[in-house]
């Protein structure tokens, strides 16, 4: 009996092997022209949209060569307003990690008929902060404060407060994605009776030496208050402030631990029933000649201090939001969702809000997420390949320490990015909803909704 042909058998139903890397360019070819941008006509027909990667199955790989998501085998629930987190703790820090991996697994049955609709879901249920969590965040670093005053007033040897404290980091910018997993504070200490004294010294990076402030605290009166804390050598040393506000903050029965972080720069104070922590960071004001504060002193890490002022970037970015209407912040967080993701480097925060900023300081005004977020990762490129300073000129560069290879990598990433922005565009002018909600969810990946 003569065999069926290969045709005859895909006729009656029968199943046959196929070669997976041929079936691969088989639909990556069928996938190029169903959807092509520009004044070239695209079909969007249910047929050949399903012919494309199954979006529901996107993951994330930790490598080139990893195809899934790996899933920690410690895990621990913690629930936050009306969310439950799952996290897992660092291996080095012990602190809680909270898995954004884990999150978009739980919430990939989000569905929209709607680009619009899309990105306002995504933006409440998986970017942003609950207010449940932002008002116990705000409550709990009012009353560490609260706490840290009564220590001082208790214990002379605890190190003297001068004022208030300033918040600072993402939170207190409101930049601070889901989950809330520390929140910053500065303390003000009283620096009566001190001076500065400054040198410079060498940092080799990617970019050549650059010259790095290191900042020595010296007594002008014997008895300052902050006298306690000077060493050998008769300078304020940070590391030892640090330890004594360590040592304090240990014995308060609602926290549950104290240390100071992997940079000696502050103190890392972890709670029992709430899953973020704080970062505590003595400051020291400086005054100009009409007794106007100019900057403050942080620790190095070193036991010297370097300068910052937070209340800069706070009005550099309120400035820039006000200019977008109030608009920027959001897409600035669902941008930060992005440089999260594992497909690629990750950027330190500061430095990717920063470079946020710069993209859309002088752009016009966002009237849309879509239109904005392509406006990005059309143009942010020329910001990250060129050098950053620090935008309150009181540091170094802010990508002193980031390679060029890992630059490269990211403008790969940002370039790929606009080209999925645009053909999502293309797609929701011509009304096609759900090939422009794939085209998202290629961008920012499973914790985008899918169509439906």
């Amino acid at each position: 009996m003569k065999k069926p042909s290969n045709r005859q058998k895909a006729r009656t139903g029968r199943t046959q092997k196929t070669n997976v890397h041929s079936k691969q360019k088989k639909t990556e070819k069928t996938r190029k022209s169903a959807i092509k941008t520009g004044s070239e006509k695209r079909s969007n027909t249910p047929r050949e949209l399903a012919d494309a990667p199954k979006v529901g199955r996107e993951t994330q790989p930790k490598t080139a060569s990893a195809a899934k998501v790996t899933v920690p085998k410690k895990v621990s629930v913690a629930k936050v307003g009306s969310k439950k987190e799952v996290g897992s703790t660092h291996p080095g820090t012990g602190k809680a990690v909270i898995s954004k991996e884990l999150k978009q697994v739980n919430n990939s049955d989000l569905k929209a008929k709607t680009v619009k609709t899309a990105f306002k879901k995504f933006q409440t249920k998986i970017v942003d902060l609950e207010r449940t969590t932002t008002q116990k965040g705000l409550a709990s670093r009012s009353y560490l404060f609260k706490q840290m005053k009564r220590l001082a007033a208790k214990h002379s040897d605890f190190p003297r407060l001068k004022g208030g404290y300033i918040s600072f980091g993402s939170f207190a910018r409101r930049t601070k994605t889901d989950p809330l997993d520390d929140i910053d504070l500065l303390i003000l200490l009283d620096g009566k009776g001190t001076q500065v004294e400054i040198s410079y010294r060498q940092k080799a990076s990617g970019y050549g030496a650059n010259m790095t402030p290191v900042c020595r605290v010296s007594l002008k009166e014997a008895q300052a208050p902050l006298q306690a804390f000077v060493d050998d050598d008769g300078y304020v040393n940070s590391i030892k402030v640090l330890n004594r506000i360590k040592n304090y903050l240990a014995h308060i029965d609602r926290y549950k631990q104290a240390e100071k972080n992997r940079r000696m720069q502050a103190v890392t104070l972890k709670l029992k029933t709430l899953p973020w922590n704080f970062d505590i960071v003595p400051a020291i004001s400086v005054h100009d000649d009409q007794n106007k504060v100019t900057h403050f002193l942080i620790p190095d890490g070193q036991g010297n201090w370097i300068k910052t002022n937070p209340k800069i970037d706070a009005k550099s970015l309120t400035l820039v939001n006000k200019n977008h209407r109030g608009e920027l912040l959001p897409v600035l967080r669902m941008l930060k969702y992005w440089n999260e993701r594992k497909h690629k480097p990750k950027l330190l925060s500061y430095y990717f809000e920063t470079l946020v900023v710069q993209t859309f300081q002088s752009a016009l005004a966002i009237t849309n997420y879509p239109a904005a977020i392509t406006y990005f990762f059309e143009n942010c490129a020329n910001y990250l390949m060129s050098s950053c300073p620090d935008p309150k000129r009181l540091g170094e560069a802010l990508d002193v320490d980031v390679s060029w290879n890992k630059k490269q990598k990211i403008m790969h990433a940002m370039r790929s990015a606009a080209d999925h922005a645009s053909r999502a565009m293309v797609a929701e002018s011509e009304n096609d909803q759900k090939t422009a909600m794939y085209w998202w969810r290629k961008i920012f990946g499973t914790g985008f909704p899918t169509y439906g």
